[in-house]
């Protein structure tokens, strides 16, 4: 009987761990670190302006996703989102490059902040006309 009870315990455990969470589809979306940003100083309104940038994921399964754009007065924070499809990634740190279309509709100077890390940024100055 001892053995039984002992077997059982083993064919539980042995069960829930070979069983698939819900939540591990290995797909997530998360913020990547801007490297680069080539903003020009001028720009006309309502003119959409290609920004070349470069980025970097946190391991191979990552790729773009989308950029997400909060404007706050005259500043205007620009973050990238990858997004990081796969259950085994490679570990190397991959870049990439995307252009963003800046688009203002009010004339004036306006700060541009690319998001690198969670207080830091690469600070661009453009004046709009």
């Amino acid at each position: 009987m001892k053995h039984l009870g002992i077997l059982a315990l083993f064919i539980l455990m042995l069960s829930a761990a070979c069983t698939k969470k819900e939540n591990d589809d290995c797909l997530y979306f998360e913020r990547a670190r801007f490297i680069e940003a080539s903003l020009p100083a001028f720009g006309l309104v309502n003119q959409v302006i290609p920004v070349p940038t470069k980025f970097a994921c946190t391991n191979g399964c990552g790729q773009f996703s989308s950029f997400e754009t909060k404007i706050e007065g005259n500043t205007i924070n620009v973050r990238v989102i990858a997004k990081y499809e796969g259950c085994v990634c490679t570990e190397n740190i991959p870049t990439y490059t995307e252009t963003y279309n800046l688009q203002v509709s009010t004339p004036g100077s306006y700060v541009v902040k690319f998001v690198t890390d969670d207080d830091a940024f690469l600070i661009s100055l453009i004046s709009i006309q």
